[in-house]
């Protein structure tokens, strides 16, 4: 089955996925007739062939597309009966467009969002596919138009996290510049546009690496790859990443968190050590007092009062040596903080399991080599020399 149009001589210049879009009701349904064999005065052109006016077009049927289970529904930070707030992933796109009629934001939450386009419904601002971030949908006529109106206003705040390759030349500042269509690549957002829009972009350095930014970016409009244009137009050395964030900043801090493993399995073996020694160091000072052991014993003392005595003696001086030690590895810590992953110099919790850990230790040595001693007979120990 096919449907013949002619082209009004008012549509001179227009793109033909366009005029299609127009009579078939969206631009996903043009871009498959175009893809089944559209044919202008018998030709068949390309999505992007630009009409004269006059011309007889056959519109082909398209082929239903197979069924597909949309995506899976995405967090969902916040829901009443106006609106949701999405955390979007990364690989996401959001409405149906130009190559993706399907498999988007908007097919995962089918019934949940409403107003403003059939074919975007609830969809009032986007973000790119390999974006992730944070996400506003109506769920009414009525949310759509405020949720607009607030965009227009630019009362609606939007922050991007960029990670750039480069070296921003200033640590904060307003890019103010028009961009559109490439005038020689119509792919393309750039500045040198025939048809410029206003875009406004603020940006503030957070983090500075060797070869690389990251920016937290303001937008005060929302363009089409404004971030990556403005940016690149301050400054052509910067170059933002189009892969995830998270990704960047892992390959980005690779050495920093091998140095960090490496401290850290030093800082194990260093403990396991400390624990040997401590162990070794406790048992021979209370062997060593075999004697002094054997006399309390024969004098009548308790062997529980005697592992006490032994114990809160052998516990101060482990209590001084974990002061000590702690003093000092604050010191040296501080000197490592840029490369803690995950801790801060001051970590409250890694400090008191290793000060406990000792302690344990400690108590364990004394305790053994304590019982040892108390179970030699004491005539035995007062001959030893």
């Amino acid at each position: 089955m096919t449907t013949t149009l002619t082209v009004p001589a008012e549509a001179a210049g227009e793109r033909l996925d366009r005029f299609l879009a127009t009579h078939l009701g969206s631009r996903a349904a043009a871009e498959r007739a175009v893809a089944a064999g559209t044919l202008v005065d018998g030709v068949v052109r390309a999505k992007s062939h630009r009409l004269d006016g006059g011309e007889e077009i056959v519109i082909a049927e398209a082929a239903p597309e197979p069924a597909t289970p949309p995506p899976a529904v995405p967090r969902i930070v916040w829901e009443d009966e106006h609106l949701l707030v999405v955390d979007k992933p990364a690989g996401l796109v959001v409405h149906p467009g130009a190559g993706h009629a399907t498999d988007t934001l908007v097919d995962a939450l089918a019934g949940k969002v409403a107003g403003g386009d059939p074919e975007r419904p609830g969809v009032v601002h986007r973000l790119d596919r390999d974006t992730s971030g944070l996400i506003v949908l109506a769920r009414s006529e009525k949310a759509h138009a405020a949720l607009a109106e607030l965009v227009r206003a630019r009362a609606l705040e939007r922050m991007y996290l960029a990670l750039v390759r480069g070296r921003p030349r200033s640590r904060r500042g307003k890019i103010d510049a028009p961009i559109g269509r490439d005038r020689s690549d119509p792919t393309r957002i750039s500045l040198e546009t025939d048809s410029p829009r206003e875009a406004v972009t603020q940006f503030e350095v957070l983090e500075l690496w060797p070869e690389h930014a990251l920016l937290r970016v303001r937008l005060e409009t929302g363009r089409m790859h404004q971030i990556r244009v403005h940016l690149g137009a301050i400054d052509p050395a910067l170059r933002t990443s189009v892969r995830q964030l998270s990704n960047n900043l892992n390959l980005q801090t690779i050495p920093f968190r091998a140095l960090a493993w490496i401290s850290g399995a030093l800082g194990i073996l260093a403990l396991a050590l400390a624990t040997l020694g401590l162990y070794g160091v406790t048992s021979f000072v209370v062997a060593r007092r075999t004697r002094e052991i054997g006399i309390r014993m024969a004098l009548g003392a308790q062997r529980s009062d005697v592992v006490a005595l032994f114990l809160r003696g052998g516990l101060r001086l482990t209590a001084l040596g974990v002061v000590l030690g702690l003093a000092g590895g604050l010191a040296l810590s501080r000197l490592l903080v840029s490369v803690l992953v995950d801790l801060s110099a001051l970590d409250p919790l890694v400090l008191t399991l290793v000060s406990l850990f000792l302690f344990v230790v400690a108590s364990a040595a004394i305790l053994a080599a304590t019982r040892r001693a108390t179970k030699v007979d004491p005539m035995i120990a007062l001959r030893y020399e």
